[in-house]
């Protein structure tokens, strides 16, 4: 679990660089929520900004309660706590790179992409913002998995099928579910 913590799925550099030039500029001063849509294009940096957020927010006194959903928590941080956070997420949040990736790698984050899009237009009207962080969380073991251990990956995905999950092949060749791996991060 530590070494998926010390090495954070890898970010859209270009997208990191077009929020902060957004964020400096003031773009997103009158339209947070712009800001919101931009940022889950790329669930790294998303999920990244929620973890740390919440960090910042208790460190600050500020602790949300246990209800409080993923948005919630950035609308919390606002525009001056993101700033900083993305700043920090562009200097170092991951030692992967996006040009390095695999095609497993790269796969699995357009189906984590996918997977937590559909679930925003299933969830529907107010509970979209919920449906896309709930699908984007239950990924990110995976993508974490996907990205850290490659090799686990590989041989899970090849024995998985009708009778055992990727999931649970994951878990008998790691000894830890993905789901359990990304709720813990």
């Amino acid at each position: 679990a530590q070494r998926a913590q010390d090495h954070w799925i890898p970010v859209n550099p270009a997208l990191v660089v077009s929020l902060l030039r957004g964020l400096r500029n003031g773009d997103y001063r009158n339209d947070f929520e712009r800001l919101l849509r931009e940022l889950k294009s790329d669930l790294s940096l998303f999920l990244y900004c929620i973890k740390e957020s919440l960090t910042a927010l208790r460190l600050a006194g500020d602790a949300p309660a246990n209800n409080t959903t993923p948005f919630e928590i950035l609308r919390l941080a606002g525009t001056s706590r993101l700033t900083r956070i993305i700043e920090r997420a562009s200097q170092r949040i991951s030692t992967h790179s996006l040009n390095t990736a695999t095609p497993l790698q790269q796969q699995r984050l357009k189906e984590a992409l996918i997977s937590a899009s559909t679930a925003e237009l299933l969830a529907n009207g107010s509970d979209s913002e919920l449906g896309f962080s709930i699908a984007a969380l239950r990924q990110f073991g995976l993508a974490l998995i996907a990205w850290n251990y490659p090799s686990i990956n590989q041989r899970a995905l090849q024995h998985s099928d009708e009778q055992m999950t990727l999931e649970a092949a994951i878990n008998e060749r790691l000894g830890v579910s993905p789901t359990l791996l990304g709720s813990y991060i």
